[in-house]
């Protein structure tokens, strides 16, 4: 049996409150750090394969795996 592995892409938000992770089911999730809820989630139309954060924590950037632009949320 074939093993792979999958590093989930993460980003910490700019004031380290929120951690935003996604997944191979396509939902990206954030977490509120001091509490350890799940705050939000969403489903994209494909799996993200990286995501960050805007400096001031104004938008989310994330790129697909099956599209060469960066989507903006």
């Amino acid at each position: 049996m074939l093993l792979a592995t999958y590093a989930k892409p993460q980003a910490f938000s700019p004031d380290s409150r929120w951690l935003i992770t996604t997944s191979l089911d396509s939902i990206i999730r954030t977490y509120d750090i001091p509490t350890g809820r799940l705050i939000d989630a969403f489903r994209t139309s494909s799996v993200a394969t990286s995501i960050a954060f805007s400096p001031t924590n104004d938008f989310l950037a994330t790129a697909h795996v099956d599209s060469v632009g960066v989507y903006l949320w």
